[in-house]
């Protein structure tokens, strides 16, 4: 199944850049964003994921994406499933800027490629 999700994000001015701020990659630019998550959802189940996103920029209004969920661990009763999650494809893509200063509204348009294994429940 493909899934389309469409963000959008909006800062206030003079804001700093985070990962999900409207600031765009300087064009020419890879960068690499790599987290960590640990759910621990009741007791005796939990799960881990080492989500990543390759961010490029290619113009000063857009940016190319492709991220994964990454290495997947579930863990519960019935024991332990292991594998890669899901790859998105997308871009952010600036709206309105301030002249010269930093994008005030993006849109992150961005399509799921399922990839993680259905039969082990990932």
């Amino acid at each position: 199944m493909l899934w389309l999700t469409l963000g959008v994000c909006v800062t206030p001015a003079g804001a700093q850049d985070v990962t999900d701020a409207t600031q765009l990659v300087d064009v020419g630019v890879l960068q690499i964003d790599v987290g960590g998550i640990w759910n621990r959802e009741h007791a005796g189940r939990h799960s881990v994921a080492t989500p990543a996103t390759l961010r490029f920029g290619l113009s000063e209004w857009f940016e190319a994406r492709i991220s994964g969920d990454g290495f997947l661990a579930v863990t519960d009763a019935s024991g332990s499933q292991r594998g890669l999650g899901d790859v998105q494809l997308g871009a952010k893509v600036c709206l309105w800027a301030d002249p010269g200063g930093l994008p005030l509204i993006a849109i992150v348009p961005t399509i799921n490629l399922p990839a993680a294994s259905e039969s082990k429940g990932l």
